[in-house]
C-alpha cells in the first residue's frame, strides 16, 4: 500500500506541475495556459530560469525541469504503468498506449525529443565525485584505482579479459585460485606488457568487504549494493545502519547485520587519506567556518548567535554537508565551465549547436546531425582534455562517456535507433 501511495503521489506531483488544465472562457476557448504549456515560448521551446545551488549544482524554476531525482522518475514510471494497466482492464486505454503494457513506460526525460534532422550529444562524467575525492584529498591509493589499469586482469588474443591474479589487499582465500586463468593466450602491448582494463571502483570495494572474487558474486547485489552504495554514500557521512538500509533499498536484498560497518572498515583500509579528509571537513564549521574550492567558490558555514545544544546540532548538520562540498562543487564547476566554453565556441564558429541542458555531472548539446561528430569532439576537449584542476601539484580532469541520442538520457530503440544509424552516428554502447 505504501509503495502504491508513493507511485500515485509521484504521478500527482508531475501532473500538478506540468499538466495543469488551462483556463477557458464560457465558449471553451483557452484564455490562459497552465502547467508546462504556460512556459512555452514563440519558438515552441521551454526557456526556464536557471541558477546554481550553494554547491554549484544547477537548479531551474519556471518550470523546474531539472531537479527530478531518479527515484521520483522511477515512481512516476511505476505509477503510469499501473494507471495504464487499470485503464486497459476497464477497456478505456487508447490503442496508441497499448505498446507500453507489460513494460516500463518511457521516462519523463524521454519526452524531450530532438527535432527532425537534429540529435542530442550527451556526455556524462563517470564516478566523478569519487575521482574528485581522490585528487582533492591526495589519497594515492584511491588515485591509483581511478587512474591505473587493474593488473589482476589481462586481455587475451581473443579480446576477452581473464583473471590472472588477486590483489593481496582483498584477502581472498586460496580456495578461489582455480578461477585464475592458466590456459588462455594473453595479448601484449608493444613494450611486452600485458594489457589490463581500467579498475572497477565498485567491484574493488565489494571484493574487499566479502573477501570473495567478483566471479562468484552477484553484480546486482554485491557490486550495486556493497560497492556502489558504499563508495557514494560514505562521502555523505552515512552510518553503518544507514548504509545497510540503503543497500536493501537499492538491491531488494537485506544485508547481514554488520555489513554497514564492514563497508566503512574496508573504505578506511583502502583509502585512509580520503577518509581522513572527509572527517576533517566535518570540523570546518567549527574551526575555519568556510571552505574555498579550487574554482574560487566559497562555502560559508554561518552559525549566527546560536549556542549550547542547538549550536552543536547545527554544527553536526553543517559538518555532514561540508563532507561532500569539495567534490560536488568541483564536478558542478567543471560542467558549468565546459558549457560556457562550448557556447562561446559554437557562436564564434557559426555552429547551430547549443548546450541544451546542463546537469550536475553532464552536458547535453542539441545540434544538427551533420554537426554531431564535431560536437562530440568539442565535448571531449572542453569537458575533459582542457578542463583541468590542480590539487596537491597533481593535474586532474574528469573523463567522459558520450552518446548520440534522439531523446534526452534515453537509449534509442526502434525508430530512434534507425534514425541514429541512418545519420551515420555511432550507436550506444551495450551495457
Amino acid at each position: 500500500m505504501i509503495a502504491r501511495l508513493l507511485r500515485l503521489n509521484a504521478v500527482g506531483n508531475i501532473t500538478k506541475q506540468f499538466l495543469k488544465d488551462p483556463i477557458t472562457d464560457e465558449e471553451g476557448n483557452i484564455t490562459e495556459e497552465k502547467g508546462l504549456h504556460e512556459s512555452l515560448c514563440s519558438d515552441g521551446r521551454v526557456h526556464g530560469q536557471m541558477s546554481t545551488t550553494e554547491t554549484g549544482r544547477p537548479r531551474s524554476w519556471n518550470p523546474n525541469i531539472l531537479n527530478w531525482p531518479s527515484w521520483v522518475n522511477d515512481k512516476i514510471s511505476d505509477g503510469i504503468a499501473e494507471a495504464l494497466k487499470e485503464a486497459h482492464e476497464a477497456g478505456e486505454l487508447p490503442e496508441r498506449f497499448e505498446c507500453y503494457l507489460g513494460e516500463k513506460p518511457p521516462s519523463i526525460r524521454s519526452c524531450v525529443k530532438a527535432p527532425p534532422g537534429w540529435c542530442f550529444v550527451e556526455s556524462d562524467y563517470q564516478t566523478a565525485e569519487i575521482r574528485g575525492l581522490a585528487f582533492i584529498s591526495g589519497d594515492k591509493n584511491l588515485i591509483s584505482i581511478m587512474t591505473e589499469p587493474d593488473k589482476q586482469f589481462a586481455k587475451t588474443l581473443d579480446g576477452d579479459y581473464v583473471r590472472i591474479s588477486y590483489d593481496p589487499e582483498l584477502g581472498i582465500p586460496d580456495k578461489y585460485n582455480d578461477l585464475l586463468s592458466t590456459d588462455k593466450v594473453l595479448a601484449y602491448d608493444e613494450s611486452g606488457n600485458t594489457i589490463s582494463p581500467k579498475a572497477d571502483l565498485h567491484w574493488s570495494l565489494a571484493e574487499m568487504v566479502t573477501h570473495k572474487p567478483r566471479e562468484v558474486l552477484n553484480k546486482d547485489v554485491e557490486r550495486k549494493g556493497l560497492g556502489k552504495v558504499g563508495n557514494f554514500s560514505s562521502a555523505y557521512g552515512a552510518s553503518p545502519v544507514t548504509l545497510e538500509r540503503k543497500i536493501e533499498q537499492d538491491t531488494g536484498v537485506k544485508p547481514e547485520e554488520g555489513t554497514g560497518q564492514a563497508v566503512l572498515d574496508a573504505l578506511r583500509k583502502r583509502q585512509p587519506v580520503a577518509v581522513g579528509f572527509l572527517e576533517s571537513m566535518e570540523e570546518v564549521p567549527k574551526e575555519e567556518g568556510k571552505y574555498q574550492a579550487a574554482s574560487g567558490r566559497i562555502r560559508h558555514c554561518p552559525l549566527g548567535r546560536t549556542t549550547g545544544r542547538e549550536a552543536q546540532r547545527i554544527f553536526a548538520a553543517l559538518g555532514r554537508e561540508m563532507r561532500n562540498f569539495p567534490m560536488q562543487e568541483s564536478v558542478a564547476a567543471t560542467a558549468a565551465r565546459a558549457a560556457n566554453w562550448l557556447l562561446k565556441y559554437f557562436r564564434d564558429n557559426a555552429f547551430k549547436a547549443r548546450p541544451l541542458i546542463i546537469l550536475y555531472d553532464s552536458v547535453v548539446t542539441l545540434c544538427p546531425v551533420e554537426e554531431a561528430i564535431e560536437v562530440a569532439k568539442l565535448h571531449q576537449r572542453f569537458m575533459c582534455d582542457e578542463n583541468t584542476w590542480t590539487y596537491h601539484k597533481r593535474v586532474m580532469n574528469y573523463p567522459i562517456d558520450t552518446e548520440f541520442l534522439v531523446r534526452w538520457s534515453t537509449k534509442p530503440k526502434g525508430e530512434d535507433l534507425d534514425y541514429i544509424a541512418k545519420a551515420g552516428l555511432p550507436l550506444p554502447k551495450e551495457e
